[in-house]
Formats: structure tokens, C-alpha cells, sequence
């Protein structure tokens, strides 16, 4: 031991044997962190495919109660008529996120709507800050 102290050969030994046992650590981990990011594929996976199958067992749910889903979508016109100048239709749809309700009354807001700037300057005339384009 006393020869290998006086040439350095134990310092650079041990130096190295610490550079090896943060490299072993550095393995572990990432080897950690690719066991996690292959379960997290395989769970997406399989998410996927539930999503997929419960899709599936919506559409086919609704189209299985298509006469109510067809007598729903009439009384709704009916009330929205008694309610409404003019009857507004509904549409039920499967998404991947669950059923989607939609309705429509033939009115397009986005003709009516003035683009809004929020701005915090008042020296051009807008009030509160507010402009309309």
C-alpha cells in the first residue's frame, strides 16, 4: 500500500472508483426512469383501448335507442317552438370524451359580436380600457 501512496496510483484508484460507483447510480436511475416510461406506454395502451371500446358501446347504446333518442330530439324541437319564435334542433353524438349535446337554433352569434381589445390605456378614447374594433 505504501508503494501505491507514493506514486498516487491510491489517489487516482479511489478517484476512479467514486467516478465508477456515480456512473453505477446514474445507470440504476435512468434505468428506473425506463422501466416507469415503458409502464406509462403500456397504461396508455391500454387507456387507449378502453377509450376505443367504451366509444363503441356509446354509439352502439345510441343507436340501439334510436327511437328514443329520435322522440327526445322531437319533443325538445316541440317545447323549443312553444318557447322560441322558431324551433331549435338537438343532436346527440358520440365523442371519445362521452355523449355530446348540441344545439342548434339557426341564430349565428358571431355575426352580432364586436372583436374586444383589453388594453390598460385610456388616452385614445377607450372606456375602462375597453375597444371595440
Amino acid at each position: 500500500m505504501g508503494i501505491l501512496r507514493s506514486g498516487g496510483a491510491l489517489d487516482h484508484y479511489t478517484t476512479l472508483r467514486e467516478e465508477l460507483g456515480r456512473y453505477e447510480a446514474d445507470v440504476e436511475m435512468l434505468r428506473q426512469r425506463l422501466d416507469t416510461a415503458e409502464r406509462l406506454a403500456n397504461t396508455k395502451t391500454e387507456l387507449d383501448m378502453e377509450r376505443t371500446r367504451l366509444v363503441k358501446a356509446l354509439r352502439d347504446d345510441i343507436h340501439e335507442r334510436e327511437g328514443i333518442v329520435r322522440e327526445v330530439i322531437l319533443s325538445f324541437e316541440e317545447l323549443s317552438q312553444s318557447l322560441y319564435e322558431r324551433a331549435e334542433s338537438l343532436t346527440i353524438s358520440d365523442t371519445p370524451n362521452g355523449p355530446q349535446f348540441d344545439v342548434h337554433n339557426g341564430f349565428d352569434l358571431q355575426n352580432y359580436v364586436n372583436e374586444t381589445r383589453l388594453t390598460d390605456a385610456t388616452e385614445t378614447g377607450g372606456l375602462f380600457g375597453f375597444r371595440f374594433d
